[in-house]
């Protein structure tokens, strides 16, 4: 399946599960944005996927939810 002109966000990003699909997605050619506390992990993840410039890091901590209403106007 492609996900050319698709945009995902993925939260949870610096590792794990959430790692594998974002290098997963930017195989298909996704748009992506990554989430997760630690910038540093992200900027990593970022740098491994297959095209760094379609990458675009949110930091986020989904317990602090007033927080989300911003950081979703960030994405956009």
């Amino acid at each position: 399946m492609s996900f050319q002109n698709k945009t995902v966000w993925i939260t949870g990003a610096s590792s794990g599960i959430g790692e594998a699909i974002a290098y997963e997605l930017s195989n298909r050619g996704a748009e992506l944005i990554i989430s997760s506390r630690r910038k540093d992990a992200l900027e990593e993840v970022k740098r491994k996927c297959n095209n760094p410039s379609n990458v675009h890091i949110i930091t986020l901590d989904l317990a602090q939810t007033d927080q989300l209403a911003n950081k979703a106007d960030e994405a956009l």
